[in-house]
Order: C-alpha cells, then sequence, then structure tokens
C-alpha cells in the first residue's frame, strides 16, 4: 500500500524570511513526495506565525488528520519549521508515534532520528530566545 504523506510549511516574519517561502516549502514537499513514490495527502502551511506557539492553523490541521488516522508520514522542511518550541516539538513527536505517523524532513532526506529531532528541536529554542519572537 502506497503511504500517504502530508506537508507542513511555516514562515514566521516577512521582514526576516521571503513571502514565497511557504510555495517554496510546498514545491520541494511535493519533489519530496514524487521522488519517494508517496501518495500526497495534502499540504498545510502557516505564514506570519511564530514557531514558538501552537496557535496555528494550518499545524492544528496537520495534527487533526494525524489524530484521524489520514496520513503515514508527515514532511517538513527541518525541525525548526514544526515549531521553535521544546516542549511542543516533544508533544507533537508523540502524537506522531502514538498514530505511527513517521516524521521526514528533507534537510535529513528521509525519516529524522529521535536523536537528531531532539537535538534540532533545542537549537530552534535557543534560536527563537535569540531572536525574541513572541
Amino acid at each position: 500500500m502506497q503511504q500517504r504523506a502530508m506537508g507542513y510549511g511555516r514562515y514566521s516574519d516577512e521582514e526576516l524570511q521571503k513571502k514565497s517561502s511557504i510555495t517554496d516549502q510546498r514545491r520541494n514537499f511535493e519533489a519530496y513526495v514524487q521522488d519517494r513514490g508517496l501518495k500526497l495527502a495534502g499540504f498545510h502551511g502557516d505564514e506570519g506565525i511564530s514557531g514558538g506557539t501552537m496557535a496555528r492553523p494550518g499545524l492544528r490541521a496537520v495534527m487533526e488528520a494525524v489524530s484521524k488516522g489520514l496520513i503515514d508520514v508527515l514532511v517538513i522542511e527541518d525541525v525548526d519549521r514544526l515549531g521553535r518550541d521544546q516542549e511542543h516539538l516533544q508533544n507533537i513527536k508523540k502524537l506522531l508515534v502514538q498514530y505511527d505517523v513517521k516524521l521526514h524532513t528533507l534537510e535529513f532526506g528521509g525519516e529524522i532520528p529521535d536523536l537528531l529531532f531532539s537535538f534540532k528541536g533545542i537549537f530552534s529554542e535557543q534560536h527563537r530566545a535569540s531572536i525574541r519572537y513572541w
């Protein structure tokens, strides 16, 4: 059975990131899915919203798809696109594990190992603190 993949993209600040960032993330996700023979199950994105909050409509839509068993693989550009709060990232990871959804990053080129996910989450949170996104 062909695995169903959903993508998620985010950018937080128009001054620091170009608005095409979501478009670019989606294009890269679609190429990744096609290259690996996965079934495209959708893409959600959040524009201009900090990764330090869970109040993101696109992220909520992805988590709803996960909890309904609609996807097998979640694809993100890198961990910092999923979030910049270690507690939030670990809660997301627990939900993915609970529903047996694999997390792939374009940066890693496949399923990201748990230890690397955790390290990247720590660095992402520290970066957010250094630039004071709130």
